[in-house]
């Protein structure tokens, strides 16, 4: 990726982070999060950039955890996140953006491909084309 590219990565990514930080996320905020945390384990998994798999590991924990509380059958509530999630989150996506300064653009596609199979065989949903 060129350094724009990853810029315009990144700025997508904080914009979601800020929305989460101050409890004003929405579904498609939480769902960017979470899309980076797959794709990181995606992208561990390919061998490309190895020794983060625990990072993403334990960061999909905690947003399960955040999405549990927020994910209403009656909508959305907000909320905020405690520091350590917060951090732990920062420190997540921080590392996703070394990951990516690291990845041709065809492993990048690759590792989406795998995100894509793993969440769609888990009967999970896969929402929008947007790969940041």
């Amino acid at each position: 990726f060129t350094k724009g590219e990853l810029a315009t990565m990144r700025t997508k990514l904080e914009s979601h982070f800020d929305a989460l930080r101050t409890g004003c996320a929405t579904r498609i905020d939480f769902a960017g999060i979470s899309t980076v945390c797959k794709l990181g384990q995606a992208i561990e998994s390919q061998g490309v950039v190895r020794g983060l798999r625990e990072i993403f590991d334990n960061t999909e924990q905690t947003l399960l955890s955040l999405m549990g509380r927020a994910d209403h059958p009656d909508g959305w509530c907000q909320l905020v996140p405690s520091s350590e999630q917060l951090v732990q989150i920062r420190e997540m996506l921080d590392l996703h953006m070394f990951q990516l300064s690291k990845l041709s653009y065809g492993e990048y596609q690759s590792a989406w491909g795998l995100m894509i199979g793993r969440v769609r065989s888990s009967g999970g949903v896969v929402i929008g084309k947007n790969h940041a």
